[in-house]
């Protein structure tokens, strides 16, 4: 009963990540949609109309710089004081400027009239402008104040919550993928450290496996799509193929722990090494995407296919991955040499060589009686003989 419980909130856990997964990725900004109501650029702040999207309102440019791409439309006039604008899309209404450089490129339209003295003017020739064009304050031509539209302060209150809100909602996404990796280090603590075993040990063949395996994986599914029998396994290989990579990505931020942990000189357990890791991964990730999202996409995409890779290598941590040879290299095995044994030598003397006595020796004369020693051991014997 334990087991099936066990299994069962193993099947939870990997259902919640395939769906975490699924849903846009903290490194993808949002979409960008239609801008309703007024918008004031101040200071060095800027501001960017990308092409497809729409000002449905007036905008203000006061000392910074603005940028309507090619394709995106302002339903509003344009007032510019001392700031720098930059057209390449439509302009439904008037533009008034007093000091500041105002470019028109060749795909600029400008439905109204320009009003800008004082204003350096850079129009291409491929530029249109319905209206009249005044860059000198001559009669009526100019007024007593420019045209500035009406820029209601609530509006920017509402910026600043929606960007508060994006914020709040990232790191939530972060946090809650700190706290899964945490519930799966705490049920597979093993296999995962087999797998993070790899990428400390392997980074470069399992970056080469992941990459593969991005490449081929989109083939695979096609060949599974194109017979509708097999239409369930592409659904199963997708969901196994994100299993996998954030699998790999916990498996990356478990050995990002054990690194922090070494360099604090301290020991965390697996899992508490596993969520500060992936917390601190996912954070950078996040803050990455905020600020370069291009550079933040090839520090994603380089962590997932060394995580992917892992976890192919290890088969979803499973097994070891064998060390190769450079990597960790085995002790020879010295051979035992057998010691010769000294045997004693032995030295043949010839009859006819006679042998010198010893020094401390002293030689006793034939004719002469042996007396036998008061203290020899041998006394008896030596009587029982004579």
């Amino acid at each position: 009963m334990k087991t099936i419980q066990k299994f069962s909130l193993l099947l939870i856990v990997l259902l919640a990540v395939s769906l975490w997964i699924s849903s846009p990725a903290i490194a993808q900004g949002p979409t960008p949609g239609d801008l309703n109501g007024d918008q004031a650029v101040i200071g060095t702040s800027n501001f960017r109309l990308v092409s497809g999207q729409a000002l449905n309102g007036d905008l203000a440019v006061i000392g910074g710089s603005a940028v309507l791409e090619e394709g995106s439309v302002v339903n509003g006039s344009i007032a510019v004081l001392g700031g720098t604008l930059t057209i390449s899309g439509d302009v439904r209404g008037d533009i008034t400027g007093v000091g500041g450089v105002i470019t028109l490129t060749d795909t600029a339209y400008v439905h109204g009239s320009l009003v800008a003295p004082g204003v350096v003017l850079n129009k291409s020739e491929n530029a249109i402008i319905e209206g009249t064009v005044t860059m000198t304050p001559s009669g009526d031509s100019l007024p007593i104040a420019p045209n500035i539209p009406n820029i209601n302060p609530g509006n920017w209150l509402k910026v600043g919550i929606h960007s508060v809100g994006e914020i709040l909602w990232g790191l939530l996404q972060v946090i809650g993928a700190a706290a899964l990796a945490l519930v799966i280090a705490l049920l597979l603590p093993k296999p995962l450290e087999r797998v993070a075993a790899a990428v400390s040990s392997q980074p470069v063949i399992s970056g080469g496996i992941g990459l593969l395996t991005v490449i081929l994986a989109p083939l695979v599914a096609i060949l599974l799509t194109i017979t509708i029998i097999l239409i369930p396994f592409t659904i199963l290989f997708a969901m196994a193929l994100a299993i996998a990579l954030f699998c790999g990505w916990i498996a990356v931020g478990l050995e990002l722990g054990n690194r922090l942990a070494k360099a604090f000189k301290t020991t965390w357990t697996v899992p508490l090494a596993t969520g500060l890791g992936t917390l601190l991964l996912t954070l950078v990730a996040a803050m990455l995407s905020w600020v370069l999202s291009c550079l933040s996409g090839v520090f994603v995409f380089l962590v997932a296919i060394i995580g992917l890779g892992s976890v192919i290598l290890t088969r979803f941590g499973v097994k070891d991955y064998p060390v190769s040879q450079t990597a960790r290299p085995s002790t020879p095995v010295t051979p035992v040499v057998p010691v010769p044994v000294a045997q004693p030598t032995v030295e043949i003397i010839p009859h006819d060589v006679e042998m010198d006595a010893p020094a401390d020796t002293a030689t006793i004369p034939a004719d002469e009686p042996v007396i036998p020693d008061p203290a020899s051991p041998f006394k008896d014997d030596e009587s029982d003989q004579s």
